[in-house]
């Protein structure tokens, strides 16, 4: 079971963050639009930033953002430990004044 402080809806961190050949930015405008398969949660243990980063990819391949930092200290001992948790339910954000677009996600665990 989820932490029951844990908001059922996250808005993702680093949604304007460019990473390997994809910009995230397009990766948000593509992959949040209908009903896709949920993303995983991926451990990112040297990112310098935050030891307890948790980036949310589609495919394998496509980076959407970070769990942010007050949740993923949460969650990261528990990915750790082995459990599976997966970003579901996308819903692309966007200020109408302000061209950067953002993703919020359900988190849900799930038995592997």
């Amino acid at each position: 079971m989820i932490n029951p402080d844990l908001p059922r809806r996250i808005k993702l961190a680093g949604v304007s963050f460019d990473v390997g050949e994809h910009n995230t930015q397009q990766n948000i405008e593509v992959l949040t639009i209908g009903d896709f398969e949920p993303a995983e949660l991926v451990l990112e243990p040297e990112n310098p930033y935050d030891r307890n980063a948790i980036r949310v990819v589609w495919k394998e391949e496509f980076h959407l953002g970070y769990i942010p930092k007050a949740y993923n200290s949460y969650l990261s001992p528990l990915i750790s430990s082995g459990r599976h948790f997966q970003a579901c339910n996308f819903k692309r954000n966007q200020h109408p004044h302000h061209k950067t677009m953002g993703v919020s996600v359900e988190i849900k665990e799930v038995t592997v």
